[in-house]
């Protein structure tokens, strides 16, 4: 693989719909769960960590089209 290809690879950035936001937030809420029930509660901390930042981003992308659209008016 070349250089350039190398440098392009790292720059690909995963789009997700808010739908498909929240259904990995659900899940990562299952396997806390999951986890807390079979006594692995690191594990659960951690999928409760990525739920967080899952919510985070859901914040704001509200908060950034929120803007927008005051900056519209």
């Amino acid at each position: 693989m070349s250089e350039s290809n190398v440098d392009f690879a790292n720059d690909i950035i995963l789009a997700l719909s808010r739908d498909e936001l929240e259904t990995i937030r659900e899940s990562l809420r299952q396997l806390s769960l999951n986890n807390n029930r079979h006594g692995f509660e690191a594990r659960a901390k951690h999928a409760d960590n990525l739920r967080d930042k899952i919510v985070n981003i859901i914040l704001d992308s509200v908060q950034r089209r929120i803007d927008k659209e005051k900056e519209l008016v």
